[in-house]
C-alpha cells in the first residue's frame, strides 16, 4: 500500500491509535497504522488502564484474555506529598 492509496494514517499502535484506526476502517476508510516497534504492545509503554465504560462503548468485550487487571479504585500521590483515594463498589477499569 502506498501513501497515495491511504485515506487515514495513524501514528502509533497504542490503545488510542488502534481505536482510531478501527473506527476509520469501519467507516470505509483505507487505513495505515505506523508503529515504531516490530510488535504491537512491546515494549509496554502504556499503563494499560482503560475504562470499562469506554471499552464497552466501542464494542470491546470485557472478558478477553487481554484483560490483565480490574480496578475498583486508586490511590493518588503528588510530588508535594498530598494524596487521596477513590474507591467504587463496581469495577471501573
Amino acid at each position: 500500500m502506498s501513501l497515495e492509496e491511504v485515506d487515514v494514517a495513524v501514528i502509533g499502535a497504542g490503545p488510542s491509535g488502534l481505536i482510531a484506526a478501527r473506527e476509520a476502517s469501519l467507516r470505509g476508510e483505507k487505513v495505515l497504522v505506523l508503529e515504531e516497534h516490530r510488535e504491537v504492545g512491546l515494549p509496554c509503554h502504556c499503563a494499560g488502564l482503560l475504562s470499562m465504560r469506554g471499552l464497552t462503548e466501542i464494542g470491546v468485550p470485557l472478558d478477553g484474555e487481554y484483560v490483565q487487571n480490574r480496578f475498583r479504585g486508586a490511590h493518588f500521590f503528588s510530588p508535594s506529598n498530598l494524596s487521596f483515594t477513590i474507591e467504587r463498589k463496581e469495577e471501573i477499569a
